[in-house]
């Protein structure tokens, strides 16, 4: 495993345990659910981040679980029970969406849907029956916990997170992440034209986008393209685009940390029109610097 993606994975963990414990103090600190300390609004927390941030994120929520154990006392076959549930319900969601065909975290079809509500019963169903195993109460509640907020609140986060906000799930091994389009752009004044054709040729044909939507796309990857080739004249960098309701684009260039979200020194009215016309488009946008790499991402 490369030290990028270990040092994501660790970010994952610890950004799902935190979330978990902070939806979860609350709770225990109130007691307003009286079904036990291991129900409450967090349930939707294990099926959601475990599809999208795999074995992490369920490892998270499972962390999160014994953390909110420690800061509110809970008993100990209470606290393994519920950090047990949630790394099951977790991983089920994951494993069992990926031994599907697509690489994907989408729900987009009715078969999608339908997949996901399978999925979310079983895991609840064995989360509850490791839970009843443990403490001896709360299966049921807890099953029905783990349903309902995964439904109510799990589906529309899945879908702003998957389609609006493009948030690229954590694949297992065996699925290969597969980009509409991918291609690179150096300080050759042709190679932002040829990458504008390959965007056209790839996405318009097929109806993927419409035509003043590749035209956003050819203009934010012209632009941060000039914006960051001005900065590191000798990088190259590369693009991938990939299209749902919204689409995410990713450029990754090596050198020396260089973000062109931001204003520098000495930049002309020029530059300040260029950025502009890049947070205008953007729906967001973030830059972070890992390994000598510059990784910039903007969905449109």
């Amino acid at each position: 495993m490369k030290k990028s993606d270990v040092l994501s994975n660790a970010v994952y963990l610890a950004g799902s345990a935190v979330i978990y414990a902070l939806l979860d103090i609350p709770v225990r600190a109130t007691n307003f659910l009286r079904y036990g300390s291991m129900v409450g609004i967090k349930n939707f927390l294990p099926p959601v981040l475990g599809l999208l941030l795999g074995p992490a994120g369920a490892v998270g929520c499972a962390a999160g679980a014994i953390l909110g154990s420690i800061i509110l006392p809970a008993s100990g076959p209470d606290a393994a029970a519920e950090a047990l549930s949630a790394l099951i319900c977790g991983l089920v969601l994951w494993l069992g969406w990926h031994a599907f065909p697509g690489n994907r975290v989408h729900l987009k079809k009715p078969v999608h849907y339908v997949r996901y509500s399978l999925l979310l019963a079983a895991s609840a169903a064995l989360s509850a029956l490791v839970c009843r195993m443990i403490t001896g109460a709360w299966g049921l509640a807890l099953a029905a916990g783990y349903i309902s907020m995964g439904a109510l609140v799990g589906i529309p986060v899945l879908v702003l997170a998957s389609s609006i906000f493009c948030v690229e799930p954590v694949l297992p091994p065996w699925r290969h992440r597969r980009h509409d389009v991918t291609g690179a752009v150096t300080a050759d004044p042709e190679s932002v034209g040829i990458f504008s054709e390959l965007l056209e040729d790839a996405l318009l044909p097929e109806g993927r986008v419409s035509r003043r939507k590749l035209f956003e796309l050819q203009n934010i990857v012209e632009e941060v393209s000039i914006r960051v080739l001005a900065n590191l004249p000798d990088t190259t960098v590369t693009v991938t685009v990939d299209c749902d309701d919204s689409c995410s684009v990713k450029l990754d260039y090596p050198g020396a940390r260089y973000s062109p979200m931001r204003m520098r020194k000495g930049e002309d009215e020029m530059d300040l029109m260029s950025l502009k016309l890049i947070r205008h488009r953007a729906l967001r946008a973030s830059h972070r610097y890992s390994g000598g790499m510059n990784h910039v991402h903007i969905v449109v």
